[in-house]
């Protein structure tokens, strides 16, 4: 099939533990969607990284752009281009590439091009906006920070992301409107016996997330539960194995993993 894609998921979880690595979506060749694990990659692909889609400013979704800017500077002609929301940028800019966290790179010079080795640029919800082939579609998230949720397109096939979030009825709707998302990629960070802490900090549950889709009605829809914290990880598991006998299909997904769409 000639809308057939392919990318790679490098990390998976909401945190990092021994062989769990938090939150990577990898659109060969150049593009990223958040930077929780990008040394998964090799130098000679990391080399080739030009866009880099951050859903927020939470450190797990961020952790690796510093180091991967510092370790390629030399290698580079063009900018990094870092995509986000104006929140996000900014905070980017005011507590990591700051001077005292690490140099602003933005302001520092290619050796090979003389062109900045960063540049941020502004995105928005529901603009859609296009990078090396794929079209994105960001969708206001609900979370404690300004998130956005993204649903990614290469021609006619795509999946959706929603990032860190709590219950979120407009991302469920548009996922339930088009049918070119054959994949969705869910925010479950939390076991439902934890529902206390995850209202707090606007993660979803299994219960919370079975809530948001319970008039989805789409039954060619892959849902994949992602960002489990390591610490709930087997919990989550158990309870997501459990829903099995409801004839609710979710899979959980912990570490690496390739897709084709």
């Amino acid at each position: 099939m000639k809308d057939r894609f392919s990318f790679y998921i490098l990390g998976s979880s909401g945190g990092k533990a021994k062989r769990r690595f938090s939150m990577c979506f990898y659109l060969p060749n150049n593009t990223l969607i958040d930077a929780g694990n990008i040394f998964a990659l090799e130098k000679s692909e990391l080399i080739l990284i030009k866009n880099i889609v951050l859903t927020h400013s939470h450190f797990d979704h961020i952790c690796d752009v510093p180091f991967l800017v510092d370790y390629t500077i030399n290698e580079r002609e063009e900018p990094i281009k870092i995509y986000g929301l104006p929140e996000t940028l900014e905070a980017l800019k005011k507590n990591i590439f700051n001077e005292t966290i690490w140099p602003a790179f933005d302001k520092i010079k290619l050796s090979k091009s003389g062109k900045s080795t960063m540049e941020y640029l502004e995105i928005f919800p529901y603009k859609e906006f296009y990078l090396e082939g794929y079209k994105i579609f960001p969708i206001s998230s609900n979370h404690t920070v300004p998130t956005i949720s993204l649903v990614v397109k290469r021609g006619e096939r795509g999946f959706a992301y929603t990032s860190d979030t709590f219950k979120n009825p407009i991302f469920w709707d548009f996922v339930k409107k088009d049918n070119q998302i054959k994949t969705v990629f869910v925010d479950i960070s939390f076991p439902s016996s934890k529902e206390e802490i995850a209202n707090v900090s606007l993660h979803n549950t299994v219960r919370t997330l079975l809530e948001d889709i319970s008039n989805l009605e789409r039954k060619n829809l892959r849902i994949y539960a992602v960002h489990l914290k390591p610490t709930y990880e087997k919990e989550i598991i158990q309870e997501i194995d459990g829903l099995r006998k409801e004839g609710v299909r979710i899979r959980p997904l912990v570490g690496k993993k390739r897709f084709s769409l």
